[in-house]
């Protein structure tokens, strides 16, 4: 699990006692960057892969930025960072329609996402995947959180209205 503090991103890791963790390859993001509103409109649709459920990795990132996925990077069995994968994936959500993330495959391997500015997991809103499948069929699955943004300006926040003259 992956969260964003700002000037720093704390990482947890989760494994059976005893049992190694098999090799495997997560993306990885570049820095958060404020977006456009360019950025936040999808092409419909978008590439498309259906949510399994299954998730191998978090990002949570704000509702008013966007993060470049630079490629993917191979793990040894401890999580360790091998160095690129050999085999370039193609990226597809399961946020067609684009309500929550932008994403953009740009064919080689990278590709960037997006946010809306919608929040996810409020009220029972869902949270976007993003799959990389490899050439060879297998795939790596990650959760999209977007929460809120950047302080962009203030407003009031008004209570219930109440009576002020007796009714008659």
């Amino acid at each position: 699990m992956e969260i964003d503090l700002g000037d720093i991103v704390a990482e947890f890791n989760l494994r059976l006692k005893d049992q190694p963790v098999k090799p495997r390859s997560v993306p990885e993001v570049g820095a958060h960057l404020k977006t456009t509103p360019a950025d936040r409109v999808p092409s419909v649709p978008q590439p498309y892969s259906p949510h399994t459920g299954k998730v191998d990795r978090i990002m949570h990132m704000q509702a008013d930025k966007k993060v470049p996925i630079l490629g993917m990077v191979d793990l040894d069995e401890m999580g360790n960072k091998i160095g690129p994968s050999a085999d370039q994936p193609s990226y597809t959500t399961d946020d067609v329609a684009g309500q929550f993330i932008v994403l953009t495959d740009n064919g080689d391997g990278t590709g960037l996402i997006a946010a809306t500015g919608v929040l996810t997991g409020v009220d029972g809103a869902p949270v976007p995947q993003v799959t990389a499948t490899f050439p060879d069929g297998h795939t790596v699955v990650e959760s999209v959180n977007v929460g809120v943004g950047d302080v962009a300006s203030q407003a009031f926040s008004f209570g219930a209205p109440e009576e002020v003259t007796p009714d008659v």
